[in-house]
Formats: C-alpha cells, sequence, structure tokens
C-alpha cells in the first residue's frame, strides 16, 4: 500500500505478502517521495514500483513512477514507464 490519506496525504509504504510467511517482506519501506492517494502499484521487474496517484501538493494528478531498491532501501526514479 503506498500513501493514503488520513486527513492529509500520506507517503507511507505498507508490504503486504500473499505469500509464504510474512518473514518474507517488510512490515514497511522508507517513505515515498511524495504525499499522495490513489496510485498504481504493481511488481515490476522484481520490484515494488508504484505510478500515478493524485497529490494535493501538486494540485492534480501525477504521471512519475517509482521503483523500491532493496540494494540502497530507497525509492529510485523509474521513467518510461507510462
Amino acid at each position: 500500500m503506498v500513501g493514503g490519506y488520513n486527513g492529509a496525504y500520506l507517503d507511507t509504504v505498507e508490504v503486504i505478502g500473499l505469500e509464504g510467511s510474512e518473514d518474507d517482506c517488510p512490515d514497511s519501506l522508507p517513505p515515498y517521495p511524495v504525499t499522495l492517494r490513489y496510485p498504481t502499484v504493481a511488481i515490476l521487474g522484481g520490484r515494488v514500483t508504484a505510478c500515478g496517484g493524485y497529490s494535493s501538493a501538486s494540485g492534480g494528478n501525477l504521471a512519475d513512477c517509482y521503483a523500491y531498491d532493496q540494494d540502497s532501501n530507497a525509492w529510485i526514479d523509474a521513467p518510461g514507464i507510462f
């Protein structure tokens, strides 16, 4: 789950494993680069990748994509997905 809203837009990221044990994935990842809600999230090339969404900071829909890089424990820009 990336972002959300609880009275303010969020940059939190939580991982929910669908297979295997809960030890297969961390409970949460570093904060997402922007606060947003409604992104599309998928596993692409073995990475959690989030694209789009809505941000009140930008005043509208987003076209940016970011992928989580496990080696650096950080979100990296993922251009060219759209």
